[in-house]
């Protein structure tokens, strides 16, 4: 999910928060969580028809449940850039065709490839 406040037609701030869920080979869940936050660019292709590209940099945070060997959690700087295409349906509401991000962690040098799709609410005037 996210947060995005615009200077201007085209440039913003943005903050984002995602997680991933997955469980590992011994059984034991694993999560990762990212806060981010930093520069987006929107630019209109054809109608209502929209690109964006954006960057941030946050914090992350990796954890493992369980008991015994290898449990634990660890937090570190995150950094994420991608780029989208937004449907506009009406001035408040629009579909997010597809989101493509690249996921960089510092702990144990993560590198994550994040794809994602959804229903975009707008809260402020245009």
């Amino acid at each position: 999910s996210g947060f995005s406040v615009y200077l201007n037609r085209n440039i913003g701030v943005e903050a984002l928060l995602g997680g991933g869920y997955i469980t590992a080979d011994d059984g034991r869940p694993t999560n990762l969580h990212a806060l981010t936050i930093g520069p987006r660019l929107a630019f209109p292709i054809y109608r209502r028809l929209g690109q964006f590209m954006h960057a941030g940099l946050g914090v992350a945070r990796w954890r493992r449940a369980g008991f015994g060997a290898g449990p634990g959690s660890e937090t570190g700087i995150a950094k994420i850039a991608g780029v989208g295409f937004d449907f506009r349906i009406s001035d408040r509401v629009a579909l997010r065709l597809l989101q493509a991000d690249y996921l960089n962690t510092r702990f144990n040098d993560h590198h994550n490839a994040v794809f994602s799709s959804g229903v975009l609410i707008g809260l402020g005037w245009r």
